[in-house]
């Protein structure tokens, strides 16, 4: 059979859709790459191939909102092309002209679940770049590429005083200099934005305009809540579309964060605490944000954590409070909100793409892994 023709019906099976509650002995359908039905009384076509899932648990593939697999081939420091640290303002570069799909680390990580992944630069640099949407396998090197570009990530705080003010004596060296380059990047685009009679293009330019525009998200690099704050203030300024990575210190500005619907990007959650702004990481942190009604994701940040345990830092968030219904939202549905992609990813509902996992017990329970993966509606080997 021809995959243009190829069906594939997952039977029997407790079917987690996130959006839409568990359904037990349901029945998903695939064919091609998409769901085209979830349910229980569903007829199953006699030429599909049946997936028998009796005491099994299906679920969407897994997402990681903020990480940096597939910009360091296999852990060698030479190979790394996370930072490009020849300035502490770059808007014009972008993740996806160094991706590598060979990356291991990708492998690893769908065979734990994890399907799809924000591919991000930084956090070096002030402005570091524009983030890509990245599959975690494929047959190509265009299997992987979901998204070339989604959001420009920007940093504050530690990682660029000490690249540039502490290691190389230039600005910035303070917190007062970072938002003073950020300020000065954005007023530039806007005098660009509106200068009809330019005759030279300007690459970085022309991607800040775009956040200008709202086509691009920020995506914030901020542990502390000082920084979250003063970014708030540049982000009203500006009418910036933002969200805040890591948001270490979130709980203490839960009130200014839920009165401006902040997303955050929350993790990563192992963190060794080798920077002051990181001294208050906790695993409480997801359950006081849900409590707020803010929108938050739970990240690796790899390779600073490994990608493939996505599921082990929900886990032991819901040992510190949070409920495992916004655990499982945090690494599938709300991250694909944050990206964009939560028409075609997220949840098991009728027309998304088939990214199925298929557990033999609790996603959330660190000694559990899927028996099976699919994305795309193919299962991997």
């Amino acid at each position: 059979m021809s995959n243009k023709q190829k069906i594939v019906a997952l039977i029997n099976g407790k079917v987690n859709t996130i959006t839409n509650g568990i359904i037990d002995n349901g029945i998903v359908l695939v064919k091609r790459n998409k769901i085209t039905a979830v349910g229980k009384n569903i007829k199953v076509p006699v030429n599909a191939e049946i997936i028998n899932c009796t005491d099994k648990i299906i679920t969407p593939g897994l997402i990681d909102a903020h990480c940096h697999a597939g910009l360091e081939e296999n852990g060698f420091p030479a190979d790394a092309d996370y930072n490009e640290t020849s300035s502490p303002i770059t808007p014009e570069v972008r993740s996806i002209d160094a991706f590598k799909k060979d990356d291991k680390t990708l492998l690893r990580a769908a065979k734990f679940g994890v399907t799809t992944i924000w591919m991000t630069p930084g956090s070096a640099n002030v402005i570091c770049g524009i983030g890509a949407i990245i599959k975690t396998y494929g047959k190509t090197y265009a299997d992987y590429i979901y998204r070339e570009e989604e959001g420009m990530k920007m940093a504050l705080g530690e990682n660029p005083k000490r690249f540039y003010g502490a290691d190389k004596g230039k600005a910035p060296k303070t917190r007062m200099g970072i938002f003073a380059l950020l300020r000065q990047e954005l007023t530039k685009a806007k005098e660009y934005m509106n200068d009809k009679k330019r005759e030279k293009t300007d690459l970085g330019l022309e991607n800040l305009v775009r956040v200008l525009k709202r086509e691009l998200k920020v995506r914030c690099h901020a542990h502390k809540n000082s920084d979250m704050i003063s970014f708030m203030r540049l982000a009203e300024e500006f009418n910036l579309d933002y969200t805040f990575e890591h948001a270490t210190d979130s709980v203490s500005i839960v009130h200014e964060l839920a009165e401006k619907n902040v997303p955050l990007m929350l993790g990563p959650m192992f963190m060794n605490q080798s920077k002051r702004e990181s001294h208050s990481c906790s695993f409480g942190t997801p359950a006081v944000i849900a409590e707020n009604n803010i929108l938050f994701t739970i990240i690796s940040d790899s390779f600073f954590n490994p990608l493939e345990y996505l599921t082990v830092y929900a886990g032991v968030s819901v040992c510190e409070g949070l409920s495992e219904e916004n655990a499982m939202k945090a690494i599938t549905i709300n991250p694909a909100k944050v990206l964009g992609i939560d028409k075609e990813l997220g949840s098991i509902e009728k027309g998304k793409i088939a990214d199925l996992l298929i557990w033999p017990g609790d996603p959330l329970d660190c000694r559990v892994k899927p028996e099976k993966v699919m994305i795309g509606g193919d299962f991997i080997p």
